[in-house]
């Protein structure tokens, strides 16, 4: 349900139009003409579904837990009414995209220095990646 929320969200559309409710539209006789009334689009169900997913997301830590979980007094490993802990893995995972933009935006930053002598004023500069693919994988 949170995929189909965020995804409803990045087309704009309502979560039960999503999930496939279309709106009613109704033509009806207004004195000498006619009158169109149409359901909104959002209800209030997926009003209080935008704001509980917004606000799970507020909440949620770059590690992909709810941060009160991850500050909690419960988490302590040390404490002896602890519910849970966090272990991270030993070794990192690499996100080859993502060096591959720090490299090209370390790289700029070093040959506009050495161009201009100054440090490059980066900010709102985003570095776009793509990915090369060599073969198919099997």
């Amino acid at each position: 349900m949170r995929r189909d929320i965020r995804v409803a969200t990045e087309l704009g559309v309502s979560p039960s139009r999503f999930w496939g409710r279309e709106p009613a539209t109704r033509v009806l006789p207004d004195g000498d003409g006619w009158r169109i009334e149409r359901e909104p689009e959002f209800t209030d169900e997926d009003r209080a579904l935008l704001r509980a997913g917004w606000d799970l997301e507020q909440a949620t830590s770059r590690n992909g837990f709810l941060y009160s979980d991850e500050v909690s007094e419960f988490a302590d490993q040390n404490n002896p009414d602890a519910t849970h802990y966090f272990q991270a893995d030993e070794l990192p995972t690499v996100n080859h995209a993502e060096r591959a933009r720090v490299k090209a935006e370390r790289a700029y930053r070093e040959r506009y220095k050495a161009e201009t002598g100054e440090e490059p004023d980066t900010a709102g500069m985003s570095w776009a990646v793509h990915k090369i693919t060599l073969r198919e994988e099997e």
